[in-house]
């Protein structure tokens, strides 16, 4: 696990610890690019990442437990999702996980915690 990682974990658990929202909202940034093979061209620019949502209770989440709560969303994304972003499938699939967050944005009313990360695809936690 890349110590970067575990101590934005702690930060964001202490911040959210002292503010009076229940539910924490860590974005993990995938990088599409190489999930989506030969589809790209090599001499495409610019970045190609989806925010993953993962979401934890400050107060009952340890550090293990998140670190494989991601690594399960981020396996469960580039096996079931990743692929599907080209193709016919790929604004059904975006406006899936459009969705989702508005739905976690409406059961919260707004009032959550917000951190983010970038993790390549081949990169190890």
């Amino acid at each position: 696990m890349c110590n970067c990682f575990s101590n934005h974990f702690k930060s964001a658990r202490a911040a959210s610890r002292q503010s009076k929202t229940e539910t924490t909202v860590f974005y993990q940034m995938v990088n599409l690019r190489k999930s989506m093979g030969s589809v790209v061209p090599e001499n495409t620019m610019g970045n190609w990442f989806w925010p993953l949502q993962v979401v934890f209770k400050p107060n009952e989440t340890q550090l293990q437990e998140m670190v494989a709560n991601m690594r399960r969303k981020i396996t469960e994304f580039y096996n079931d999702k990743a692929g599907k972003f080209i193709g016919e499938d790929g604004i059904l699939v975006m406006s899936e996980s459009l969705r989702e967050r508005a739905e976690l944005s409406r059961n919260t009313k707004g009032c959550m915690n917000v951190y983010s990360a970038i993790v390549s695809h081949h990169s190890r936690m």
